[in-house]
């Protein structure tokens, strides 16, 4: 039985690696997918760098929490800079126009929802907790009565390297980190925001907490 859903991992993801890339990386089967929904993949997908078997995991079951699987709908651009780790239970969208990059070493364990219109640009080293929304829309234009026009309702979202996001923050669009920023359960990341590197971020607005801190990969961990 796990032989007989190895292979339909690796036949799936070779189909879908078949769709978006060259021929000469697909055959690399660099990028698995697991029990996908598609919704649309009329978009395009390039890998920057060293390409190399399984080094993107989109909807990897990690998590025990969520259901297996992702839900895909790329009608637009994704760029990936290295490895990837996307857990299940996710969904990834992006527009026609949009552009979604996501840098080296960018990992979430699960149920992560991107929604991208324009542009979101995710650099490396990011951890990205349960639950975590990032849009760079919202869908619906205020009007502006005194102006007499419409507001933007899209606006581009940079969420810079080395950041933490923990469980169920909400990236809203047009915010913008910096480097080695720590965001605590359900930060609401706004364009306006008060944010600096080396802190802790969170409350309802958001506002420091503490600073000079960071989060050190591989040892920051705890036994469970």
């Amino acid at each position: 039985m796990k032989k007989n859903s190895h292979f339909k991992l690796l036949w799936n993801s070779f189909l879908f690696n078949l769709h978006y890339l060259p021929l000469k990386q697909a055959i690399k089967i660099p990028i698995f997918i697991y029990n996908p929904t598609y919704i649309s993949k009329l978009g395009t997908i390039k890998i920057e760098g060293h390409i190399k078997k399984g080094m993107i995991h989109l909807g990897k079951y990690s998590c025990p929490m969520y259901n297996k699987g992702i839900k895909w709908d790329n009608k637009g651009s994704i760029i990936f800079k290295g490895h990837c780790h996307i857990g299940n239970e996710s969904f990834v969208s992006v527009g026609k126009n949009g552009i979604l990059t996501i840098g080296e070493d960018v990992t979430n364990t699960g149920k992560l929802k991107i929604i991208c219109a324009k542009e979101i640009t995710i650099d490396e080293h990011n951890r990205l907790g349960w639950e975590t929304l990032i849009m760079d829309t919202s869908f619906h234009p205020l009007f502006d009565i005194e102006k007499q026009t419409f507001l933007p309702a899209i606006r581009s979202v940079h969420i810079g390297a080395n950041n933490w996001l923990g469980m169920q923050c909400v990236v809203m669009p047009g915010a913008n980190t910096p480097e080695h920023c720590i965001f605590g359960l359900r930060s609401i990341i706004t364009r306006n925001a008060p944010i600096e590197s080396y802190c802790t971020h969170g409350g309802t607005p958001l506002h420091i907490i503490r600073r000079n801190v960071k989060r050190i990969l591989g040892k920051d961990q705890i036994e469970y």
